[in-house]
């Protein structure tokens, strides 16, 4: 099974300026089986026609960015597939705390070099790259109407993948360090 955090870490590699990447869950359709990945499953995995968008983002507006994934299914009555997937960052959740709450423990590890997760600097600039849908502020990710200097690389993300998967030939788990959601409290039920 393809895991989800690997989509967004080919963002990253695609789009070498990038830090840390963000992707709404919904914008991903299917898992990888094992075995020969084709051009057919890149685009069932990512079937929309986004394109990869750049920006620079504080760690505050990170922050607030995955809160505004959490908070459209929980608070708007969006569906859960605004739930952020990310890469290069990473945090617990925690959906029984008040919206602006339940993100907590957010580390960077810009581009995921070695195992240097430390601290996010909420005053400091990361390189952030996304899917255009959520960069134009859908799904709930209000907070991309704030952030300026927006750079659409008119890079088709499912493309990203395919050249992800050309680049390293075998597509592997992350370590779960690297997992973006170290963990998951919803009503009571931690996981991790």
């Amino acid at each position: 099974m393809f895991l989800p955090t690997r989509r967004p870490k080919s963002f990253i590699e695609i789009i070498p300026s990038a830090e840390i990447a963000l992707q709404n869950s919904g914008g991903c359709r299917t898992d990888i089986s094992k075995g020969d990945f084709t051009v057919n499953d890149a685009f069932n995995l990512l079937p929309f026609s986004n394109t990869l968008v750049t920006m620079p983002a504080t760690g505050q507006q990170v922050v607030d960015l995955l809160e505004d994934g959490i908070a459209n299914f929980k608070d708007n009555g969006g569906s859960s597939g605004s739930y952020p997937y990310a890469y290069g960052i990473r945090y617990d959740v925690d959906v029984t705390a008040a919206r602006g709450s339940r993100v907590t423990n957010v580390e960077v590890n810009p581009r995921v070099e070695g195992d240097n997760w430390t601290p996010s600097d909420l005053k400091g600039t990361y390189v952030l790259v996304t899917n255009s849908f959520v960069a134009g502020g859908r799904d709930g990710y209000f907070t991309f109407n704030d952030i300026d200097g927006k750079v659409d690389t008119f890079t088709e993300y499912a493309q990203a993948m395919i050249s992800y998967a050309e680049k390293f030939g075998v597509i592997e788990d992350l370590p779960l360090s690297d997992y973006s959601t170290q963990s998951f409290n919803l009503e009571g039920t931690e996981c991790q």
